[in-house]
């Protein structure tokens, strides 16, 4: 899929980052934790996938980093499912490496599920490296988080 864009998102598209979301996870960020990640653009920075459908902008996919002087973590990535395998995590991907790296952000780190085969795959494919694990991470389920960096160099 190449008829998309990637842009940064605003608090007006909130409600499809909401919709995203729940299409995508059993225990999805609430409202407000998403809106919280909208708004605070000095350490925050999301950015969505959009298609242009007709006369309405569509958003298919979205990734939210949170830094603090030269690190990052990936606080979420989410693909609506009817999206999935098409290219949309990868760009949303390099699209925020390329900010890391325009921006003197050195590491990004992020944790992901062990079972989550395909966040894994892509990952790995946009050169992060396993750095770790923690135990019991996930409340919902008490599984592992596996850690994952990539950095700038």
């Amino acid at each position: 899929m190449t008829d998309y864009s990637i842009e940064a998102a605003g608090l007006t598209d909130l409600d499809q980052l909401v919709r995203v979301e729940n299409a995508c996870f059993q225990t999805p960020w609430s409202r407000e934790s998403l809106s919280a990640l909208l708004s605070d653009q000095t350490k925050c920075l999301c950015l969505v996938a959009c298609r242009q459908e007709s006369e309405f902008r569509r958003v298919v996919g979205y990734i939210g980093l949170i830094h603090v002087l030269d690190e990052g973590e990936i606080a979420n990535i989410a693909v609506h499912p009817e999206y999935a395998g098409q290219g949309v995590g990868f760009a949303l991907l390099e699209a925020v490496k390329q900010f890391c790296a325009e921006s003197g952000i050195l590491t990004i780190h992020l944790e992901v599920r062990p079972g989550n085969a395909p966040a894994l795959a892509l990952y790995r494919k946009c050169g992060f490296l396993l750095t770790g694990r923690r135990r019991g991470y996930y409340s919902d389920t008490g599984e592992d988080a596996l850690l994952m960096a990539w950095n700038v160099m």
